[in-house]
């Protein structure tokens, strides 16, 4: 399946040859670029970059998967309140193949989840009748005359396409779980979770050890799931400036009652539909939180959306093999692959609510999906006779044996 990824540097010789081989074919319906786009590609392609990192446009070229060509390019443009116009071209060995539709609408999901976009525009010519198709199938309906300025002098038609967010149908479930478990939890839990700040997962092990989130003071910081706080008021009270989210009522009240003198907004939403714009974090990090309760093909794009250029993701959830070995009838986890790894996906939880699992390679292709680099994999390795919080394993020793966590340290290009 051929890739979309967003514009880069290193893509200038293919994008340059691109053009060049389909120049006749697109002055066919759109006017030409003329001989000084080409002779000044380099100027223009660097502009275009720049755009990109102002956050004004977003650039995307579809890459064939068996050389790395450009099969087109996808571009998202005037990034303004939400909106912005979407444009494309193809080369014309790729047309009458599915490939624009297919990508378009794969665009579309980009602009809603990475880009926080509510509505897209696009302009065809009457004259172009393939791209209108393209549109229709990609969700568009008309919505007006185009001016000829927009269409190189060519009559034409706007097309409108209103983005919904994708979420899951397990938020509401999710959401009355923990309004239901909420008070038990923190009961049971918060000695052990909130006993110092900054511990790490089922062993509480602290972030000293495994150097996973690293200094926050003064930068802006997301907590996806913060339940009672335990995390985001410490980090509050070593000077970062931390937004909590979840999902619950309950576990926000939770989080307020229990808020030192370091003050910080608490806010309710969910990880696959995040509330903020496009850039307005530096760090974002879990514990066991949205990644592990939201479908991480919705809730990474979204964290990785609001992270600044540069920005961290880092979050701790369960290592598929302590799944693969869980025994629901023994209520344990046990040395016996129990399920099957590659099936490993949605994992029902009480009162019809859903927690998530992936792979080791459904987590790379996710993360590296939306545009973030794996700086570390740390399996964190607590001693033989560290209590786990949550559940029971046999032997008693499971997670200093095989490895029960997976805490992911990425940024974002």
């Amino acid at each position: 399946m051929p890739e979309l990824k967003r514009l880069e540097a290193g893509h200038a010789p293919a994008v340059l040859d691109f053009e060049l081989a389909n120049r006749a074919w697109f002055a066919a319906s759109v006017s030409d670029r003329g001989d000084d786009y080409f002779d000044r590609f380099t100027d223009r392609y660097d502009a275009l970059l720049a755009e990109q990192e102002a956050g004004v446009c977003a650039f995307y070229v579809l890459l064939a998967e068996e050389d790395g060509s450009v099969l087109g390019r996808f571009n998202l443009v005037d990034l303004v309140d939400g909106t912005a116009q979407l444009g494309y071209r193809v080369a014309q060995h790729a047309t009458g193949r599915g490939v624009a539709t297919e990508a378009v609408r794969r665009l579309c999901a980009l602009a809603a989840t990475r880009h926080g976009l509510h509505t897209l525009r696009a302009a065809a010519s009457h004259g172009n009748a393939a791209s209108a198709r393209v549109l229709a199938k990609a969700g568009f309906v008309p919505a007006g005359p185009a001016d000829p300025a927009h269409l190189g002098g060519k009559q034409g038609t706007w097309y409108r396409r209103d983005l919904t967010l994708p979420g899951s149908p397990s938020i509401p479930a999710n959401r009355r779980l923990w309004n239901r478990i909420s008070g038990a939890y923190q009961h049971e839990h918060d000695p052990q979770i909130g006993a110092a700040p900054r511990l790490w997962g089922m062993y509480s092990l602290p972030d000293a050890q495994l150097h996973a989130l690293g200094d926050v003071t003064g930068k802006r910081v997301l907590e996806l799931g913060c339940g009672a706080g335990q995390w985001s008021r410490a980090l509050a009270a070593e000077g970062a400036r931390v937004v909590g989210l979840d999902l619950s009522e309950a576990q926000l009240a939770a989080a307020a009652r229990a808020m030192g003198t370091a003050r910080y907004p608490l806010v309710q939403g969910a990880a696959e539909q995040l509330p903020f714009a496009a850039g307005s974090f530096d760090v974002v990090f879990c514990d066991f939180g949205g990644l592990s309760w939201a479908p991480p093909h919705l809730a990474v794009p979204q964290a990785a959306r609001v992270l600044v250029r540069g920005g961290r993701l880092v979050f701790n959830v369960a290592s598929p093999w302590f799944e693969a070995c869980y025994d629901e009838a023994a209520a344990r986890v046990t040395r016996t692959l129990r399920q099957d790894y590659f099936g490993l996906d949605t994992v029902a939880e009480d009162d019809g609510a859903s927690s998530y699992q992936l792979t080791y390679g459904g987590w790379v292709k996710v993360l590296r999906g939306a545009g973030l680099v794996i700086d570390d994999l740390i399996e964190p390795r607590p001693g033989p006779t560290a209590p786990n919080g949550y559940n029971e394993t046999d032997p008693p020793d499971w997670a200093h044996r095989w490895p029960a966590e997976l805490l992911w340290v990425t940024h974002k290009l």
